[in-house]
């Protein structure tokens, strides 16, 4: 299922420590997310935003792996916290 998602590094406290973008979903599944995006992601602690059936969720998901695909990059990455609110912009 291809979504798109907003992503920004956070710490431990969930706090954004960068930039808000945006990524497209590879697949969805009840643990985990796969990610496709055009910039390179170097943190590991990601808060995401996105759109399920009309409703919004927003979830803190650890990085498992991250690789270069071709001219894009992708990422795959376990859920680990549910949060309120989206932190980023």
């Amino acid at each position: 299922m291809m979504l798109p998602v907003l992503v920004v590094p956070v710490d431990d406290e969930n706090q954004p420590i960068g930039e808000t973008f945006e990524v497209i979903t590879r697949d969805v599944s009840s643990s985990s997310v796969g990610l496709i995006h055009a910039r390179q992601i170097l943190n590991d602690r990601l808060a995401i935003h996105m759109s399920l059936a009309n409703t919004d969720v927003d979830l803190v998901i650890e990085l498992i792996w991250k690789r270069p695909m071709g001219p894009f990059y992708g990422s795959a990455g376990t859920y680990i916290e549910k949060l309120s609110r989206f932190p980023g912009e």
